[in-house]
């Protein structure tokens, strides 16, 4: 199956989500790789310094400034799978420099959006009681990166349009969520435990490059999730 000009814009069922997100892969695997590839430098630092400092208090302190970075990093490189997966549904094949170039015009609106959205979360979840509507917005607002990597959607109005994509399929989008994380995290976990008995900086390293290894998977069939929800609204709207 050739995906590229493909009307990826329209309703999916699951099953034709993680198809085409699997397929994506498998026809762009360069470029898709070369893209999440940017994670790989700080997610190995942070592995190095697991492995080195074995005070476990001073570890975690210098790693905090680290997986805050590799965050931020991680939080591009979906942008970019977005834009990517994006071109190829308009015909173009994917492509590095275009798909990062859109995301650093963006970069600004991107992180405040990002910001936003977690600092309202951490606080319901500090509250304790607040955890169950922390998971409820974290869930309407799981589009926040494609709406504003493929809609130019300032960080207020991302909270927004991903919120009103979601309303009336939230089950459902949480549902297809978790089959992602699932099927990404199998190969990430089978690893760890063949390594499980390596050095701390062997299987660190391994996590890290796996981590980037199923992020294309991860960031194509979020972004089918996307065109997905967007395609019922639109039917919806025209019903109304």
């Amino acid at each position: 199956m050739d995906v590229q000009g493909t009307d990826l814009r329209q309703s999916m069922e699951m099953g034709q989500i993680l198809e085409r997100a699997l397929t994506l892969y498998r026809q762009y695997p360069g470029p898709l790789l070369l893209i999440a590839a940017v994670t790989l430098p700080l997610d190995l630092l942070s592995a190095a310094v697991s492995g080195a400092v074995e005070d476990t208090t001073r570890a975690a302190l210098i790693s905090l400034p680290i997986s805050l970075a590799a965050t931020a990093v991680s939080l591009l490189a979906l942008g970019a799978l977005a834009r990517a997966v994006a071109d190829v549904a308009l015909g173009i094949p994917p492509d590095f420099s275009r798909s990062y170039d859109a995301v650093f015009e963006r970069l600004g609106r991107l992180i405040l959006a990002a910001l936003r959205a977690l600092i309202i979360v951490a606080l319901l979840v500090i509250t304790i009681v607040g955890i169950p509507f922390a998971i409820y917005l974290a869930v309407r607002w799981t589009f926040l990166v494609q709406a504003v990597t493929l809609e130019d959607a300032r960080p207020r109005e991302a909270l927004i349009l991903s919120s009103r994509m979601v309303s009336g399929y939230w089950w459902r989008t949480l549902g297809i969520i978790l089959v992602i994380g699932i099927l990404a995290s199998v190969p990430i976990f089978v690893v760890s435990v063949i390594f499980a008995l390596a050095p701390l900086l062997v299987s660190g390293i391994i996590n890290a490059i796996m981590a980037a290894l199923v992020l294309p998977f991860a960031g194509a069939a979020h972004t089918l999730l996307f065109f997905d929800l967007q395609a019922r609204e639109a039917s919806r709207a025209r019903i109304a």
